[in-house]
């Protein structure tokens, strides 16, 4: 055995087995992507989501997409930027009635999609959307849309 062999095994008794562990303080604000951050590492480094973790993430994730057309149709509204088409405004009604409190799971948010595919093949919604600089949204709601024609 050379003698960097023998340092690293050292080293490894040592330290436990993790000579090459590093901890890490993520600082920021909320939804800056500290969370994401920590899930990409996950993925990158192959390291595998238990089932618990999963079906967090997807409580999450459904809540961002309604919480995220909440948003878009409030600043709809207040850019005045008018329908494209009249079922939107009922659409839009019933998408606020949803209280960002409750944890959807994905029987609930199978029943959100038919009004979120509405709002956002309505141009209205993607006006808004274009002018996101303007006011705050959750960063993955067209994301986690997967593209723009449908959730």
């Amino acid at each position: 055995m050379n003698a960097v062999k023998m340092k690293e095994e050292r080293a490894r008794a040592l330290c436990g087995g993790e000579l090459h562990a590093v901890k890490l303080l993520l600082l920021g604000a909320g939804e800056s992507g500290k969370s994401t951050f920590l899930k990409q590492m996950r993925i990158i480094h192959g390291i595998n989501f238990e089932p618990e973790l999963i079906k967090e993430y997807q409580h999450v994730i459904y809540q961002n997409i309604v919480k995220g057309m909440q948003v878009l149709c409030d600043a709809r509204d207040k850019l005045d930027i008018p329908w494209e088409h009249p079922t939107s405004q009922l659409a839009a009604n019933e998408a606020v009635m949803f209280h960002s409190g409750c944890l959807l799971d994905a029987e609930q948010f199978h029943q959100y999609v038919p009004l979120i595919n509405i709002l956002w093949t309505d141009g209205a919604i993607r006006k808004a959307y274009d002018r996101r600089r303007e006011f705050q949204i959750v960063s993955q709601i067209v994301r986690e849309k997967g593209n723009k024609e449908s959730p």
